[in-house]
């Protein structure tokens, strides 16, 4: 599905540079806040300080309220807590009706804790990632 696809025309309104992640390297797990399900299990594919694409094997459709949690990768800030909790809106879903994951577009609303915040601004912005286009 391509930009304009979704509705998408003229310059890039995103606030944050985006970072493409290695796939299958940030694990994330996502709970729609109206569920009391178990969260989804997937990874991420591209992260800013505004919001993230991961990916699912499960579609929660776009405009529902969900807590994420992304799993920083070994080696970065060791000792406990390298994961981060944000909560969030789905903005967009990508997938074509067959079985098999989903993209899903995920806009930040609030961090659980600063600490969070603060810890994702020093990962993207330490220089490993590249910046996606």
């Amino acid at each position: 599905m391509s930009a304009a696809t979704l509705g998408f025309t003229g310059p890039d309104r995103r606030k944050h540079s985006r970072f493409a992640t290695p796939p299958m390297y940030h694990a994330v797990s996502v709970r729609p806040l109206v569920s009391n399900e178990a969260s989804l299990d997937g990874h991420a594919y591209d992260l800013s300080e505004g919001g993230a694409q991961i990916e699912l094997d499960d579609v929660i459709p776009a405009g529902t309220e969900v807590a994420l949690c992304l799993h920083l990768p070994p080696g970065f800030e060791t000792g406990p807590g390298r994961s981060i909790v944000v909560l969030g809106r789905v903005i967009w879903v990508e997938e074509d009706g067959t079985p098999g994951p989903a993209r899903i577009a995920i806009a930040f609303r609030e961090f659980a804790r600063e600490v969070d915040a603060a810890r994702l601004r020093r990962y993207l912005h330490r220089g490993q990632l590249r910046i996606a286009a």
